[in-house]
């Protein structure tokens, strides 16, 4: 039979794979961080236009393909330095 990765694995998860999902490895960690910073910076838009939109910041967090707010908020944290909030604050007191 054949083996799978771990990356194989990833690569599967959300594509109905019941495959489980690997633990975060070094290797795993750089393709999710590389993946979640385009997610972040897709995100960046919809904050900025959110009052124009109504949108909440969980439907920006589903919008830019996270399955929870708290894996936006992580992110977002990680990436960005600042909460989803926070961000929100620095772009209405610079307008």
């Amino acid at each position: 039979p054949e083996t799978s990765t771990k990356l194989d694995l990833i690569d599967n998860v959300g594509n109905g794979s019941s495959e489980p999902r690997p633990e975060t490895t070094p290797e795993t960690s750089t393709k999710l961080d590389f993946i979640n910073g385009h997610r972040i910076e897709s995100s960046l838009a919809m904050l900025q236009q959110a009052d124009e939109t109504g949108m909440t910041v969980l439907d920006i967090a589903m919008a830019s393909g996270f399955n929870s707010k708290s894996a936006f908020y992580s992110a977002f944290k990680k990436h960005q330095g600042v909460t989803p909030g926070e961000y929100r604050k620095r772009i209405a007191s610079a307008c």
